[in-house]
């Protein structure tokens, strides 16, 4: 998911959360941003997920919510959403703050989990309180059915230029463009903890294209056929893969219709 630091204007809000955290370690993940009425006074609440990176493996995921008090002075409310949670999804329904996360079950290290949860807050009296937890399954890659990605970067090389090479899973496949080819590919789960699939083998076209453009395709797809694991994060995609002393991981955005 994307991140942002910390934009000055938001700091004055945070300054009770921010004792005991480097600043640098602070900020927002872009795509979950939510305004709405959690408390019925018709006023609407910004709601905002927050990451503090403290160093070491832990990646910690907040939930904030920022409301104007009795006396009209801004008021910050923060509730832990997990270590290395995946957020799927965040809305605002009826007044109840929802996020659909991947979180570890009981069994699961805290880098792999695997597990699909609804969490669910409401606004009361002043405070954040978490409702009753709703387990929805493993996470599988049936979740990924319905949406497409482009690709943004390979690990921290953002793609550039005319290059659009895209992924979407269809009936066990993934398909899409590798740039100047369409590729097509099986697709499946492996039974293990922590998102495990399996790509391949990997076919496609033979559209000859200019040699910039082929070497980018090569380098996708031949990344694709080492892909072991996943994870979507809001509207991001990442695949990590695998090739003896080599890994990385490609990194994708969703395509979503105009509003």
């Amino acid at each position: 998911m994307k991140r942002t630091a910390l934009s000055p204007r938001l700091i004055p809000f945070l300054l009770l959360f921010l004792a005991g955290h480097a600043l640098a370690s602070l900020g927002f993940l872009d795509d979950l941003r939510l305004s709405g009425d959690l408390d019925g006074d018709g006023q609407n609440e910004l709601a905002l997920l927050l990451w503090d990176d403290p160093g070491g493996s832990g990646t910690f995921v907040y939930l904030n919510v920022i409301r104007t008090d009795n006396q009209g002075n801004p008021q910050a409310l923060f509730a832990l959403v997990g270590d290395r949670v995946q957020v799927l999804d965040a809305r605002i329904d009826n007044g109840t703050l929802l996020l659909e996360v991947i979180q570890p079950g009981e069994q699961e290290p805290a880098c792999c989990g695997s597990q699909k949860v609804l969490r669910r807050w409401k606004l009361e009296d002043g405070q954040l309180v978490e409702l009753q937890v709703e387990i929805e399954g493993k996470v599988s890659v049936e979740d990924l059915e319905g949406k497409r990605w482009v690709l943004k970067a390979f690990g921290d090389t953002a793609v550039t230029g005319d290059q659009r090479i895209t992924i979407e899973v269809k009936n066990g496949q993934v398909v899409g463009s590798s740039g100047c080819n369409r590729y097509f590919a099986s697709v499946s789960d492996v039974q293990e903890p922590g998102r495990a699939i399996k790509i391949g083998p990997v076919g496609s076209t033979r559209k000859a294209c200019p040699a910039p453009l082929m070497e980018v395709e090569q380098k996708y797809l031949e990344a694709l056929r080492h892909v072991g694991s996943f994870s979507i994060e809001g509207r991001q995609l990442v695949l990590s893969w695998k090739d003896g002393d080599r890994y990385g991981v490609l990194r994708f955005e969703e395509i979503r219709p105009p509003e």
